[in-house]
């Protein structure tokens, strides 16, 4: 190959990825576009919804500063548009800013999630990609302050809710049993997974011990008497029909659905947003307790 001819060839590639970024900008140009007119249209939850998608195949692609201003996007749309500020936005912002190098920056919308948001999942905070702050001395006190938030190995936080049979639920009087309060609502795909294995798990343990309470933070009567009607679970079921506002979902500060807390025989909260086989076996190990 002659250098004349190596030099075009260069050229040339290099004029392609020129026009390849120019393409990708004006994609992410046209969706943040779009997604401001949809809100302007009273259309948030689509806005949002188009943001989401852009901002996950950005993430998936590596393009950080594309990932970076979606989040930063979907972040001021919902603090527009909702009275639920939500943890899950800091976390996209701090993965973003960790993609860029940005340690600090990172670091901070972390911190944002746990301190003034009150995430508490400590599987996330120490997962991937914030694992690669496990050496900074801020995100063991972040961890800390989670777990702290969670109340884990201490007396369960006390409350009292009306049940849709009509009965009331007080956790202080479950003293002796195993409870597992879930906070779910019917819209979220995880807990309906979870439905059948909460079924048959109750079935297997309910004469052992165990107690469980699921609050609904629906807010839609119908849509909630439909599916328990198709699911019929029969364990206790509560709901206020305030969504995010409920007073029991505020005073355990749980910012997503499925949310897990498993309470010994006891009181003491033992275990959180436990799911699946390793949540059958926790409840099963504290069943053995005396």
């Amino acid at each position: 190959m002659t250098a004349r001819k190596g030099w075009s060839l260069l050229l040339a590639a290099l004029l392609i990825a020129a026009g390849c970024a120019k393409s990708g900008a004006q994609r992410l140009a046209k969706v943040r576009r779009d997604a401001a007119a949809l809100a302007k249209a009273g259309k948030a939850g689509e806005a949002l919804a188009l943001l989401d998608e852009a901002q996950f195949q950005a993430l998936q692609a590596g393009r950080f500063q594309d990932d970076l201003e979606l989040s930063l996007q979907i972040e001021e749309l919902s603090q527009a548009t909702s009275a639920r500020k939500s943890p899950w936005n800091c976390l996209k912002i701090a993965e973003a800013y960790l993609g860029l190098g940005d340690r600090a920056k990172g670091l901070e919308w972390l911190e944002r999630s746990v301190y003034e948001r009150d995430f508490m999942n400590l599987d996330v905070l120490a997962g991937p990609p914030f694992a690669a702050l496990k050496d900074d001395p801020r995100h063991g006190a972040l961890l800390a302050a989670a777990r702290a938030k969670i109340g884990l190995d201490r007396e369960a936080r006390d409350f009292q809710v009306p049940l849709l049979d009509g009965t009331t639920f007080r956790l202080s009087d479950q003293k002796g049993k195993v409870v597992l309060v879930d906070f779910w609502d019917v819209r979220c795909p995880p807990c309906r997974k979870e439905m059948p294995r909460l079924k048959a798990m109750f079935g297997e343990f309910r004469d052992r011990g165990l107690v469980i309470l699921g609050i609904s933070l629906d807010t839609d009567r119908q849509l909630l008497a439909d599916y328990l009607r198709e699911t019929a679970p029969t364990w206790n079921m509560a709901c206020s029909f305030r969504g995010w506002g409920d007073d029991t979902a505020k005073m355990y500060k749980v910012s997503a659905t499925p949310s897990t807390w498993l309470i010994d025989r006891g009181g003491v909260l033992r275990f959180f947003n436990l799911r699946g086989e390793t949540l059958e076996r926790a409840v099963s190990d504290l069943l053995r307790e005396t």
